[in-house]
């Protein structure tokens, strides 16, 4: 699946990827799918108000914006496809498993290497999905409250890894994830 009508949007900095999303579905300047991402979050967040922990220039901070008709969609089922989506996408295109640790994270070798934070926002009698995703590509170094508990593929690997090349497989896999909700 190739040339799907998604625009793309990258931010050297901003407070939230899903916080930018939000803005823009706000402000009405998008209508179809739409795809943000950053080299730096200020204020990235994970689920119950944790914070991600956002290296500049190290990371993938992505969020993909999906209109949805309106209607109630399981959380539970959104997170697995969406893991599904991303560790499908990592293995890949990088050849390096990843496993899903319930509900929203993924590990690799046993330590958090991406999070996913699924929110909604109805705006005009619109739904939109909204599907954060950070990922831990080439972060050298962690806080301290963090050090044993995360990692990246640099730190796994000792290789460095070339961010954009998941860009678009991930938004694909996305794509045909969620169009396929009832």
């Amino acid at each position: 699946m190739h040339n799907l009508d998604i625009d793309y949007y990258h931010y050297s900095s901003l407070n939230s990827t899903n916080d930018t999303v939000k803005d823009q579905i706000r402000e009405g300047s998008v209508s179809r799918p739409f795809v943000v991402t950053a080299d730096h979050q200020v204020m990235g967040r994970g689920t119950r108000g944790r914070t991600w922990f956002s290296e500049p220039g190290s990371q993938l901070l992505y969020s993909f914006a999906f209109p949805q008709p309106a209607k109630e969609l399981n959380n539970d089922t959104l997170l697995t496809r969406t893991a599904k989506a991303l560790s499908d996408t990592v293995s890949d295109v990088y050849k390096i498993n990843l496993e899903k640790e319930w509900p929203n994270d993924l590990l690799l070798n046993k330590k958090k290497c991406a999070g996913i934070l699924i929110e909604m926002l109805i705006h005009k009698d619109r739904q939109w999905l909204i599907v954060g995703i950070g990922l831990n590509v080439n972060t050298t170094q962690f806080p301290d409250h963090l050090r044993f508990s995360a990692t990246s593929f640099f730190l796994e690997n000792h290789s460095i890894y070339d961010k954009s090349l998941i860009l678009r497989p991930l938004t694909e896999r996305l794509f045909q994830a969620l169009s396929q909700l009832k």
